[in-house]
C-alpha cells in the first residue's frame, strides 16, 4: 500500500533529526568542554594570584618592620590556596564520560559546594585579617599619640577599651557579611561564565524536554 503523505513527512523528519542530533550533541559537548576549561583556567589564575599576594604581603610587612604580621596574613592567604587545591581535586573526580548535560549539572553542583566551603572559610578569614591588622595598627606610634590626645579612656594593654569594642563590633559584622561579600566577589570575577553555565544548562534541559 502506498504510504500517505503524512507518513512520508514523518519519516523524513525522523531521518533529518537522526542527522541533526549528533551535530547538536557535538556542539553542546564542545560548548561544555570549553566552558569548564575556562572555569578551571580562571580558578587556577585566581589561586596563583592569591599565592603571589601572600608573598608580596609578607615582603611588604617585613620591610615595614612587622614580619610576624606579614607571616600571619600570608599564612591565612596560603590557607585559601590549600582549600582551592582540594576543590580542584574534587573537580577532577567528576565523570567526564557522562553526557554533556549530566557533566554540566555535576559541575554546577561542584561549583555551588565550592562557593559554600569558601563562604565558611571567609567567615573566619575576613574578621581574622581585620583583627590582625587593626590590633597591629592600634600598637603603632601614631595610634598611641592619637589615643593619648583624643581618647583618654580606660585602656587594656595601652589600647582604649572603646577602640577594642569598636574593633570587635566590626569583626563580628564582617563575619555576618562574609557570604554577601564573597558572593559579590565571585560574581565580579566569574559572573559572565556562571551566567553562560546557567544558560547552557537551561538550553539542554529544554532540548531534553
Amino acid at each position: 500500500m502506498a504510504k500517505s503523505i503524512e507518513a512520508l513527512w514523518k519519516e523524513g523528519f525522523v531521518d533529518d533529526m537522526a542527522l541533526i542530533a549528533p551535530k547538536v550533541n557535538d556542539l553542546y559537548n564542545q560548548k561544555s568542554k570549553n566552558l569548564v576549561d575556562k572555569f578551571e583556567r580562571m580558578f587556577a589564575v585566581n589561586q596563583t594570584g592569591v599565592l603571589i599576594g601572600a608573598v608580596v604581603i609578607l615582603a611588604i610587612f617585613s620591610a615595614m618592620g612587622a614580619p610576624i604580621l606579614g607571616g600571619i596574613v600570608g599564612l591565612m592567604l596560603t590557607g585559601l590556596v590549600l582549600v582551592g587545591k582540594r576543590q580542584l581535586r574534587a573537580l577532577k573526580q567528576i565523570n567526564k564520560d557522562a553526557s554533556s548535560f549530566d557533566y554540566l549539572k555535576a559541575f554546577d553542583a561542584w561549583l555551588e559546594r565550592s562557593i559554600q566551603e569558601y563562604v565558611y572559610v571567609y567567615r573566619w578569614l575576613y574578621p581574622g585579617l581585620f583583627l590582625v591588622c587593626a590590633i597591629r595598627l592600634s600598637y603603632s606610634h601614631l595610634a598611641a599619640q592619637f589615643f593619648a590626645e583624643f581618647l583618654p579612656f580606660a585602656s587594656i594593654f595601652n589600647v582604649p577599651i572603646i577602640v577594642l569594642i569598636g574593633i570587635a563590633i566590626v569583626a563580628i559584622l564582617l563575619a555576618f557579611a562574609a557570604e554577601r561579600i564573597y558572593r559579590a566577589d565571585v560574581k565580579l570575577y566569574y559572573g559572565n561564565e556562571m551566567q553562560k553555565l546557567k544558560t547552557l544548562i537551561a538550553e539542554m534541559e529544554t532540548l531534553k524536554s
